[in-house]
């Protein structure tokens, strides 16, 4: 759904829970750098707490899945689907394990150039970066009944870790190193101890600084990925270096600006000018 272009879709679950059930895991096991023994290690607890649970193994590429299929083969692990993300259309599991978050020419997103060629041919309006491997990870995660395991590299995830490392995907993160990536984006700038913590105010949610009193910067939350966001004069900026989404500010009253159209065409107007109980009705031209 960050793509602009697709159609807004109410979805409801068949299964309620009470937090996120896609877990990120990080394929460092120690020193050894192995997908293919965290994939087993990850079977094997499963195994250990949900034994009656069926397991899938997912990925991009066949030759992942035949790397896996053949270490667990050697380690004595049977019952277990592999499928491709293409093939997994319509097909389920209790827990699905997706790997292959690498970055280059081979990961995901796939940025060969029969995958640059094939989002040539998609129509102008669908030109949303990665659209196609977008719709692919969407088909992979929602193959898993009850939980999703993501493994990748937390040295060099791939974009599509790192835009689920936002706030407001809540990703269930377990992994050390991924938490301290997940942590910089809360660390504030402006001292040397103090972490940005949510809090209710008035006008919404908004970030203090752990340190309290000593320092009194407030972010609010970005309105594209939910991680804090810092203000500066006229315009407010994400402290989340892969994101850095950065919202027009109201220089009178502090609310987000939004375009608007006029009868001289468009300009900046607050977003606080429908409040009847603390209208501001500050505007300001755009740029020429």
């Amino acid at each position: 759904m960050q793509n602009p272009e697709q159609y807004v879709k109410t979805i409801s679950s068949q299964i309620k829970v009470d937090s996120p059930k896609v877990f990120l895991l990080d394929e460092s096991i120690g020193e050894d750098n192995s997908l293919v023994k965290k994939v087993s290690m990850t079977i094997a607890t499963l195994r250990d707490n949900t034994p009656d649970e069926s397991i899938a193994v997912l990925a991009r590429y066949n030759y992942l899945l035949q790397e896996c299929r053949d270490h667990n083969r050697r380690q004595g692990i049977r019952d277990v689907q592999y499928w491709t993300f293409h093939g997994s259309k319509g097909l389920e599991a209790d827990n699905c394990i997706i790997i292959g978050f690498f970055q280059g020419s081979s990961g995901f997103p796939n940025y060969k150039q029969d995958a640059a060629v094939k989002e040539a041919l998609l129509p102008l309006a669908d030109a949303y970066l990665h659209s196609e491997e977008r719709r692919l990870l969407y088909v992979a995660l929602t193959r898993a009944k009850n939980r999703s395991y993501l493994i990748a590299n937390a040295a060099a995830p791939s974009e599509f870790i790192l835009e689920l490392l936002a706030p407001k995907y809540g990703l269930r993160i377990v992994s050390q190193r991924f938490e301290e990536r997940y942590r910089r984006m809360f660390k504030c700038p402006k001292c040397s101890l103090g972490y940005f913590l949510t809090r209710n105010g008035p006008h919404g949610e908004f970030y203090s600084c752990s340190t309290g009193l000593s320092c009194k910067v407030k972010p609010r939350k970005c309105e594209k990925c939910g991680a804090p966001s810092l203000d500066e004069r006229k315009t407010s900026t994400c402290n989340n270096r892969e994101c850095k989404h950065s919202m027009k500010i109201c220089s009178k009253c502090g609310r987000p600006m939004r375009l608007r159209e006029g009868r001289f065409g468009q300009f900046w107007g607050c977003s606080g000018y429908g409040r009847k109980d603390d209208k501001c009705t500050h505007t300001e031209k755009t740029s020429a």
